[in-house]
């Protein structure tokens, strides 16, 4: 893995301090919130199930409907899966450098 891609990806880790692919609170407080649940919920299962570029285009909709850091570094770990590694290190960078990322 390229040490730039590692570093960007660890420092997200390191940032949120959360799980792989874990729910993100507040999303039940209006319709285009829901949706983006029910979204993130396939989108959770075709990333386990290993069907990443089916969880890639289901993530990409969620960050459409609800944009979240903690997405953003979702869809960098789905690009890394299919090893589009550039596209990673694109989407770990901008939500290492989201403004809404909680502090950890």
């Amino acid at each position: 893995m390229d040490i730039a891609i590692a570093t960007a990806r660890n420092c997200v880790i390191a940032l949120i301090t959360i799980g792989l692919l874990a729910p993100v609170p507040g999303y039940a407080q209006d319709a285009r919130k829901e949706a983006a649940a029910s979204m993130y919920t396939l989108a959770k299962s075709e990333f386990t199930a290993g069907r990443y570029p089916e969880a890639l285009d289901k993530l990409l909709e969620v960050y459409e409907l609800d944009p979240n850091p903690v997405i953003l570094y979702n869809i960098g770990r789905c690009y890394e899966e299919v090893g589009q590694l550039a596209e990673a290190a694109e989407y770990f960078q901008r939500a290492a450098s989201d403004s809404a990322l909680p502090e950890g």
